[in-house]
């Protein structure tokens, strides 16, 4: 008696859909660029969608979204990795600032608005770091790795 042809696994269509929406968006949204206005405002608007979702998942959808220690931990990492990569970005734009070259055209604020905002993002930045390191802290508990 021969064993079973294995059945291929079946995506679900929604699953399907949201893996090429991503691999749509690791083609617009290379590290190498384009770069403009246009393109950080798509970027933005995904963003938005994503944590938009996220929220959700970790909220009323946890049952069916997050249904075990592993998704969370996932989920977690994740997280981490983000907080880590937006304040390695702020603080990079505070190196700009504090070289004058934010905003390019210092007409357009006034020097106490951007040393108002140079402190707000700062905070920002130490914020983005502390939730960093306790997404990473949460991840360790879940693991144990």
């Amino acid at each position: 008696m021969s064993a079973p042809t294995p059945v291929p696994h079946q995506v679900p269509p929604d699953v399907e859909t949201a893996g090429k929406a991503v691999d749509a968006l690791g083609v617009a949204f290379d590290d190498e660029g384009p770069y403009s206005p246009e393109m950080t405002t798509a970027a933005l608007t995904a963003l938005g969608t994503c944590v938009t979702y996220l929220r959700v998942c970790l909220g009323p959808a946890q049952p069916a979204a997050i249904p075990d220690a592993a998704t969370l931990a996932a989920v977690l990492l994740a997280l981490h990795a983000a907080c880590a990569q937006l304040q390695t970005g702020l603080h990079d734009t505070l190196r700009v600032i504090d070289r004058r070259r934010l905003p390019a055209d210092p007409a357009e604020l006034g020097i106490t608005r951007i040393a108002a905002m140079r402190a707000s993002l700062s905070a920002a930045c130490h914020a983005l770091l502390s939730a960093a390191d306790e997404l990473a802290a949460a991840h360790y508990a879940a693991t144990n790795t």
